[in-house]
């Protein structure tokens, strides 16, 4: 959902410049190259690419790469498009503790780039707060639906114990809601659920989903702008909390 919202938006920022979009999706380094040389493309918009994958590709391609959502260091050709992960992270830690909950957990499909930040701004809140939160209240499942779904039954038990949970994104926000309901789990009455993106599903959800907000149309925007003029090396997409019914006060 995250990424079929993202496209769209990059699509109408790219027309907007009288542009047009060419998708090179899960290809290889040599092909995406290929493909950007033989259809004289203005510059690459990469979307969550590995770091050692972007940093061989900004060696090897020389006109501007833009990044979206990864984490590395500044290099000539190179714009980093990064949303405030540990600001968004260390703020939802903040409003859930505001609503009295000090056992919280993540849950999320790795710890690296996007996702590690949340998790560490997630701490930083906690830590301020006076209260713990170790590796074992970091729960990472995997990105397969089918092997996720056998881990929720094995996470159950452990999951009761805390009193919120803060996932990485809003797609498995809701995908543990629902899980969690179907097991008789009340949300938010048994435990609270908060997400991350504030997706069109978020307020579509019931409970509604308590979230931290991007703006995905920004984004894509700043993106585009980038690759037209790539003189800021670095741009910050700023997020902010939207309470719905997902998270109660205890």
């Amino acid at each position: 959902p995250y990424y079929s919202s993202l496209l769209g938006n990059l699509e109408y920022e790219i027309r907007k410049q009288n542009c047009y979009m060419y998708l090179i999706a899960q290809q290889s380094e040599a092909e995406i190259i290929h493909h950007a040389i033989a259809w004289n493309l203005e510059g690459l918009i990469v979307c969550n690419m590995p770091v050692e994958e972007l940093k061989s590709l900004c060696m090897k391609y020389a006109r501007t790469v833009v990044s979206i959502d990864s984490y590395y260091e500044k290099q000539d050709n190179f714009v980093n498009i990064v949303t405030d992960d540990f600001g968004g992270g260390y703020e939802l830690g903040k409003y859930l503790i505001s609503c009295g909950h000090k056992k919280i957990a993540m849950l999320a499909d790795n710890d690296y780039s996007v996702d590690h930040n949340r998790w560490m701004g997630l701490r930083r809140a906690m830590k301020e707060a006076g209260l713990e939160l170790t590796e074992k209240d970091h729960f990472i499942f995997s990105s397969s639906e089918p092997v996720r779904e056998l881990q929720f039954e094995q996470f159950l038990p452990k999951l009761m114990e805390y009193t919120a949970l803060f996932t990485a994104s809003d797609f498995y926000a809701l995908e543990i809601s629902s899980f969690l309901q179907s097991k008789a789990v009340k949300v938010p009455d048994d435990i609270s659920i908060a997400g991350f993106d504030d997706l069109i599903y978020a307020k579509l959800a019931r409970p509604k989903l308590t979230t931290m907000s991007q703006n995905l149309s920004q984004k894509a925007q700043m993106a585009v702008e980038a690759v037209l003029d790539p003189s800021v090396r670095e741009r910050t997409l700023e997020v902010k909390l939207v309470e719905r019914e997902s998270v109660k006060h205890i």
